[in-house]
């Protein structure tokens, strides 16, 4: 008897469940139409009674900044196809990003670069590095030895032979400061170290420089990472 009355019970319950979940999500797709919060990025990834951890994390808090101020894109447009930075051609995605080497990188469009990752210093000076918030760190930072690694370059490749001086000369990416005042142990230009393929002809500097170049900031700064 219990069974038989259980049976219909469950039956309902799933019924139930599966007209709210409908219910939800149409009330979700109608949410990034109306644009119920002025912004059709909140109102669709970050709607109203999302999970705890889900959705849209606070990520500038001392500030209000909204979506399109980091990312680009038109957060007035109801459509993903309007909203979003189209895919540029060539390219089958941001994850395909991460294939590419950095000197690659620069030639896929700044727009959709700055759409990816907004603290991608090819385009920090449109978002994080504007006058009046981060300016002076990002036009600083990507001059750094940790961002350049010239410093470990000019050593090595003074003691192996390759290079007349211990002035660095070459990094991970090229880079000019144009008010470079002579200080102790800085330049005003530096080359991208970008040695050719090695074949069973190479020579040993250029077995040292393949090593050099494959440099922490080479990959952990200039690329795309794994997220």
């Amino acid at each position: 008897m219990i069974r038989k009355v259980q049976a219909p019970m469950n039956q309902f319950l799933i019924r139930g469940l599966g007209l709210a979940v409908f219910v939800g999500l149409l009330l979700s797709a109608q949410a990034c139409k109306s644009g119920s919060s002025g912004s059709s990025c909140v109102d669709c990834h970050d709607p109203p009674g999302a999970a705890e951890g889900v959705g849209i994390e606070e990520i500038h808090p001392w500030l209000p900044v909204s979506c399109v101020d980091c990312h680009g894109g038109d957060a007035s447009k109801a459509s993903k196809e309007e909203a979003h930075l189209p895919t540029p051609g060539g390219i089958a995605g941001p994850t395909e990003l991460r294939s590419l080497s950095s000197l690659e990188l620069d030639g896929v469009n700044p727009d959709y670069m700055r759409w990816v990752n907004p603290s991608d210093y090819r385009v920090t000076h449109q978002t994080c590095g504007l006058s009046d918030c981060h300016q002076a760190i990002t036009e600083t930072a990507p001059t750094s030895i940790m961002t350049t690694f010239a410093g470990h370059m000019n050593k090595t490749r003074y003691y192996a032979g390759l290079q007349e001086s211990r002035q660095a000369s070459l990094g991970v990416r090229g880079q000019s400061d144009t008010e470079h005042g002579d200080e102790i142990g800085t330049t005003d230009n530096l080359a991208v170290l970008d040695p050719p393929r090695l074949t069973e002809e190479s020579s040993f500097g250029e077995f040292i420089d393949h090593y050099l170049e494959k440099g922490c900031p080479r990959c952990h700064v200039w690329n795309v990472g794994p997220n």
